[in-house]
């Protein structure tokens, strides 16, 4: 939808109402108080042990995994995803940020199974933008400095979660930057793909994580458009492990960067291939 179809009454609602109904795995609620079984998420940073132990051991029962370091993987995949499909939704949807303030988002935590609500209907948007001008609409000078935002506001959060993962398991702060990255990608790609433009989405994608002084910019995460026969995809290239593979009957996925780059993309042509 673009911007002159939408009312000047238009809020983050919305737009979240929107991205519901483009896939349920973008939705996210917006609430003015965390309600029953509901957290903020500054609250669980501030004070991880009991809530990440059962997460951990959660994750850990479900899936196979045999550590805790597998198993916050998992999870910093999965927060990742979750936490930033909102923002990353409403930016490429209609061009808006909304806070990710850890003590503005509510979380419930089961497991992987992360559900995410902002607390706050405010948004960075542009000077065009329907709202612009209303209270907690913060103005953004031009495209660049809402991607700038959006970014940080991302890094922002997850550098909180980042810091009680590595201090609670044998996970390192590198490798859950890559774990970020991957899915700040995909997220692009995913949204991108139901909106009709994956070029533009993935260009968006690459200016986030392969940003100037962006803790996601030293991992390989990228995108690989493969050809096969009449088909043509574009795929997420991982930079990071999920450690998929350590589960009982897991593999190392098609895109996983222990896979060498040439049987990464012998197996997305298969894929092609295989769901022609």
């Amino acid at each position: 939808m673009t911007m002159a179809e939408r009312s000047h009454h238009d809020g983050l609602a919305a737009s979240l109402d929107r991205l519901a109904a483009l896939d349920p795995y973008l939705a996210t609620g917006l609430l003015a108080a965390p309600e029953a079984g509901w957290s903020r998420a500054g609250d669980l940073l501030a004070a991880p042990g009991a809530w990440l132990d059962a997460a951990l051991e959660q994750i850990m029962a479900q899936y196979g995994v045999p550590d805790r370091k597998s198993a916050a993987a998992f999870l910093v995949g999965s927060y990742a995803w979750y936490v930033g499909a909102a923002a990353i939704g409403c930016y490429l949807a209609d061009r808006r940020v909304p806070s990710l303030a850890p003590d503005l988002v509510a979380v419930q935590v089961a497991g992987a199974r992360v559900q995410v609500a902002l607390l706050d209907s405010g948004f960075a948007a542009l000077p065009d933008d329907p709202a612009a001008g209303a209270p907690g609409v913060e103005p953004a000078a031009d495209a660049e400095a809402l991607r700038g935002l959006l970014r940080s506001r991302i890094e922002e959060h997850m550098a909180a979660l980042i810091e009680v993962v590595a201090a609670h398991t044998r996970l390192g702060q590198r490798a859950q930057w890559n774990l970020v990255a991957d899915a700040c990608a995909a997220l692009f790609l995913h949204v991108g793909g139901h909106l009709g433009d994956t070029e533009l989405a993935c260009a968006e994608g690459l200016a986030v994580v392969k940003a100037s002084g962006s803790p996601m910019r030293p991992s390989k995460t990228g995108y690989l458009t493969v050809t096969e026969g009449d088909r043509c995809q574009t795929f997420r290239m991982r930079g990071g492990c999920c450690l998929y593979y350590k589960t009982p009957k897991g593999e190392n996925c098609a895109t996983c960067p222990l896979i060498p780059q040439p049987e990464r993309e012998a197996r997305l042509r298969a894929s092609l291939t295989a769901t022609a």
